[in-house]
């Protein structure tokens, strides 16, 4: 994340204030976003976010445009057409500009976050939606973020809890979305990307040089229910075996023998 606003912060707060007007009328990093489910995950395997992990704002990160995508009527229903973003400093992209697509377009917004603790941290995402929950959700962080640069804080960077709500539809259900909540403001130069120290100079190696420890890696929602599904059948498969041994021991000794 930069650690450099515009030069022109009157600029910047008129661009973001008509940002904020503009969304809240209409209903090289990772893509974040949160699932039917309410979860916030990120990146091509959808990792699932860290409980309790906070995320930091940048306040010169937020962005608004349109995403296209396809439909039923044209046979392109549930593909990403494509998508026409802009920083929020700027003015949103006239409707009438965009080309004609095999769907529709809708209004997208889009805010950049860098994870400052837990396992993501230092993880840097472009978290997007074009749901009224995500565009409300955008607003009122930005809201939040413009008042405090016309007060001239210093620290005007939100870091945030993310978290979600839900209401019921009609039609869908129960319908979750997105909540940023602020749990302290830092600066710029604080939730900044910190240059990576110099390695150490490396020590001799061990005669007998031990395993590398693995590194933890937080698996995806299908990989927890492919685990446990196996888990389950290794259980029940436990289950016979040792009631086959019981029955036949002498049968059962021997097939472990030949396995080994």
């Amino acid at each position: 994340m930069s650690n450099q606003l515009p030069a022109n912060i009157a600029n910047m707060v008129t661009g973001l204030a008509n940002s904020v007007a503009t969304v809240s009328s209409g209903t090289g990093q990772a893509f974040m976003k949160m699932t039917k489910a309410g979860e916030f995950v990120y990146g091509m395997e959808e990792i699932e976010v860290e409980e309790g992990s906070h995320w930091a704002a940048n306040p010169a990160g937020f962005a608004h445009g349109y995403v296209a995508w396809g439909d039923k009527a044209h046979g392109t229903a549930g593909k990403n057409l494509g998508e026409k973003m802009g920083p929020a400093s700027q003015p949103i992209f006239l409707e009438s500009d965009l080309p004609d697509v095999e769907g529709s377009w809708s209004q997208s917004i889009g805010i950049q976050l860098r994870c400052m603790d837990g396992e993501d941290e230092g993880t840097q995402v472009m978290f997007k939606s074009n749901s009224h929950g995500g565009r409300k959700a955008y607003t009122e962080l930005l809201k939040q973020v413009v008042t405090r640069i016309l007060a001239k804080e210093s620290e005007i960077v939100p870091v945030c809890r993310l978290a979600s709500s839900s209401y019921k539809h009609d039609e869908y259900g129960k319908i979750f979305t997105p909540d940023f909540v602020v749990v302290e403001w830092v600066s710029m130069d604080t939730a900044a990307v910190e240059e990576p120290e110099p390695e150490p100079e490396p020590e001799p190696e061990p005669e007998h040089k031990p395993e590398p420890k693995a590194k933890r890696k937080r698996q995806t929602k299908a990989q927890k229910a492919a685990e446990e599904a196996d888990a389950g059948e290794a259980e029940t498969g436990g289950e016979q075996e040792e009631e086959q041994q019981q029955q036949e021991p002498s049968t059962s000794r021997r097939r472990r023998r030949k396995a080994a």
